[in-house]
C-alpha cells in the first residue's frame, strides 16, 4: 500500500481540516483516521 508515509505528512500538516477531502482521496485514511484521531 505504501500510504504510512504519506498519512504521517498529512497528520504532521494537521490533516483534520481536510479530512473531508481525504475520505474522499484515500478510502484507505478514511477507515484509519477515526483510529488514530484520538492519538493525535
Amino acid at each position: 500500500m505504501g500510504t504510512s508515509g504519506t498519512l504521517n505528512a498529512w497528520d504532521a500538516k494537521g490533516v483534520r481540516v481536510s479530512s473531508a477531502f481525504a475520505i474522499l482521496y484515500e478510502p484507505t485514511y478514511a477507515f484509519v483516521f477515526p483510529i488514530i484521531e484520538p492519538f493525535n
